[in-house]
Formats: C-alpha cells, structure tokens, sequence
C-alpha cells in the first residue's frame, strides 16, 4: 500500500470538500511522508487553494513514498456530505 491516511471527522472536511467543487472539477492530491497537500487553481486563473494537512491531522497515517492523485471534485464532495460528525474518512491509494 502506498497511501493510507485515516481522518477523525469526515463532518469537518465538509466546507473543504464545497470550496474545492466550486473552483475546479478535480482536485489534485499529493501525499508524502510529512502530509497531504492539494494545490487548486480555478479555471479563470482568480483564486488559488493551497490547502495542507500535516500528517499529525490524521488518527492514522501511512506513506510510503510520494504519490500523487486526481479525484473528481463532485465525487469527493458528495462523499464527504455523507460523512456525520461520528464518521472518519479513509482516503487508500494502492
């Protein structure tokens, strides 16, 4: 496995997970060691997320060397509503 990452709150990635699906249609990925960082730029050029999450945000973390990764903006946000402030959001790369 070469990405595991198990976040505590899915309800917290909600506002996240809108803001990403309003400015692109897919969200890049990149995972190391150190955490998970998403660089977006909106398709006019206007706004940029740089969004990092350090490997401590996570319950479980586990990287085995960089990866990066591309998922769909819609798919990731319709995933993570479904997520209640009880759930946790595993994110796998294999």
């Amino acid at each position: 496995m070469d990405f595991r990452a198990v976040y505590p709150s899915a309800s917290k990635l909600k506002y996240i997970a809108q803001t990403l699906a309003k400015i692109a249609s897919e969200i890049p990925f990149t995972a190391n060691e150190n955490g998970l960082t998403v660089k977006v730029l909106s398709p006019d050029k206007t706004t940029m997320i740089i969004l990092t999450l350090p490997s401590l945000a996570f319950e479980e973390y586990e990287c085995s060397k960089e990866v990066a990764f591309i998922v769909s903006a819609d798919e990731f946000n319709r995933t993570v509503k479904r997520g209640s402030r009880n759930d946790m959001l595993e994110l796998t790369l294999e």
